[in-house]
């Protein structure tokens, strides 16, 4: 039998064999990376400027914010709350907007910098980071600004695509290191250049890894925009290959997300309906996607 068959055949919320575009926002608003929902229909984007704007489901666009610092917003989150949280890579800080003052709530010391950046169901922060010279990588727990739990991550480092017959250099990209909590407190990271998708338990052990699908006709995969949905599967964007891998908990591919006209897929993140909202990079649309039956 087909282990995909009959892996998906397990699944007690079936998904849809053609997936549908529900709404698509062109932002005008390009090179689009991250987004954020706030609640019901709206939710924060941002990209290669330091604007970060409030949408909603519309294409109506109530409110926009820069950073503090003037610097481009490498990650953004909401809290439970629906305060926005950035990260500044520049400045070595985390921040949050609320009542309309920017604060900074970390600031990181040489030599790291923050990458991305999500709220815990009990309201911590996770923050992926980096040393400046790329060597070595962490994700860190921050409750009320202090330093709670610090995992290492350190995965060999792909900086090629194949294109063709032969390899490429990945493009310059945005925050190549991203991550989200499941709804079973597990720990799931998108390592763009080391080609992996890891999965920790709250306690910070390495449980599971991904590293591609079907055979990886286009050589390594590199993994950008991560999520997870209510039922605690995984989904993250490929974007140099325009689909979208869902996984289950255990990091078991189950199927792609391949719509037409979904190009570029990066930012991700999942709205109270389980419809997934997704940022096109380079377009500046974002499109609302429904998956389940």
């Amino acid at each position: 039998m087909d282990p995909l068959h009959s892996l998906q055949d397990e699944i007690k919320y079936p998904l849809i064999e053609e997936p549908q575009i529900l709404t698509n926002i062109c932002t005008m608003y390009f090179d689009l990376n991250c987004v954020s929902c706030v609640r019901n229909s709206e939710f924060w984007i941002s990209g290669q400027n330091k604007t970060m704007m409030l949408y909603n489901l519309q294409g109506n666009r109530p409110r926009s914010v820069q950073t503090k610092s003037g610097e481009i917003p490498y990650d953004i989150a909401t809290t439970h709350s629906g305060d926005l949280v950035y990260t500044d890579y520049e400045d070595r800080t985390i921040n949050i907007l609320r009542n309309d003052q920017i604060q900074s709530l970390v600031t990181l010391q040489e030599p790291w910098r923050p990458y991305s950046v999500c709220i815990t169901s009990s309201g911590d922060l996770l923050v992926t980071m980096r040393m400046d010279n790329k060597t070595h990588k962490k994700i860190v727990r921050f409750s009320d600004s202090k330093e709670k739990q610090n995992i290492p991550w350190d995965e060999p480092q792909q900086y090629f695509l194949r294109e063709n017959t032969k390899f490429v250099p990945v493009p310059a990209i945005p925050n190549t290191l991203r991550l989200c909590e499941n709804k079973n407190l597990d720990i799931c990271v998108s390592d763009c250049i080391s080609g992996v998708i890891g999965v920790f338990s709250a306690e910070g052990t390495l449980q599971h890894r991904y590293t591609g699908g079907k055979p990886l006709i286009n050589g390594p995969f590199h993994p950008v925009g991560i999520t997870t949905d209510s039922h605690c599967q995984i989904l993250a964007a490929e974007s140099f290959e325009n689909r979208i891998h869902i996984l289950d908990k255990d990091c078991r591919f189950l199927r792609y997300i391949e719509c037409v006209g979904l190009i570029e897929p990066f930012g991700l993140d999942v709205d109270y309906r389980d419809n997934l909202i997704v940022t096109e990079w380079k377009r500046g649309n974002v499109k609302q996607i429904r998956y389940y039956k």
